[in-house]
């Protein structure tokens, strides 16, 4: 059986095979799979392979590093470090917290979580069975970054809608220029979504 996006890209072959009432497109809540964790149809259990908690890892990880370079502090250090070296460009800078963030950092974390875990536990078999275990109690927390960073842009930059129309329509003559603004609710509203994730991630480990 082909259960969650895991196991199942839907290409709905599976009913053309067997058109007879043989097949069936249940809905279901997200999230079951990061607990049950049940054999799935072609690639088995989520927690024996480490690509999917790899891909966990790192998209968790760019989470947080793409709202970091967003942030004040981040943003002078990076040119603190930028202007210390002379360098004639901001590419070499970036580049290395990108790698740090999204390579070195969760491979840390990654090691760090597996062996306390088993050293914890008195679990044989080292540090990457535990590894790949608490990488899937990560996701919601790395979702509800992402939905928090993706929330900014969107609310702080939707009347950009508008200048794209009026170039499509051939009305740009005369456009004013549109000043981002945050919403005085987007803050406190991102913290929540955000405490939200840390909630889930920390029923699912």
């Amino acid at each position: 059986m082909k259960a969650g996006n895991f196991a199942c890209t839907f290409c709905l072959d599976c009913v053309h095979a067997c058109p007879h009432d043989n097949v069936g497109i249940i809905a279901g809540l997200p999230g079951p799979a990061l607990i049950e964790d049940r054999r799935g149809s072609g690639i088995g259990r989520l927690s024996q392979r480490n690509d999917a908690a790899a891909l966990v890892w790192v998209m968790v990880f760019g989470a947080l590093v793409s709202a970091a370079v967003m942030i004040d502090p981040v943003m002078a250090g990076m040119h603190s470090v930028y202007a210390r070296l002379q360098l004639h460009s901001m590419l070499p800078v970036t580049t290395a917290l990108f790698i740090a963030g999204i390579v070195l950092a969760p491979l840390l974390c990654a090691w760090l979580c597996g062996t306390v875990s088993a050293w914890l536990g008195h679990t044989d078999g080292g540090w990457k069975p535990q590894a790949r275990s608490f990488a899937f109690a990560m996701v919601p927390l790395g979702a509800a970054m992402w939905v928090a960073h993706f929330a900014f842009h969107l609310f702080t930059g939707w009347q950009s809608i508008v200048p794209v129309a009026a170039r499509i329509l051939n009305l740009s003559a005369g456009m004013t220029a549109i000043s981002a603004q945050i919403p005085s609710w987007l803050p406190a509203a991102q913290i929540l979504v955000l405490d939200g994730g840390l909630i889930l991630s920390v029923y699912i480990a």
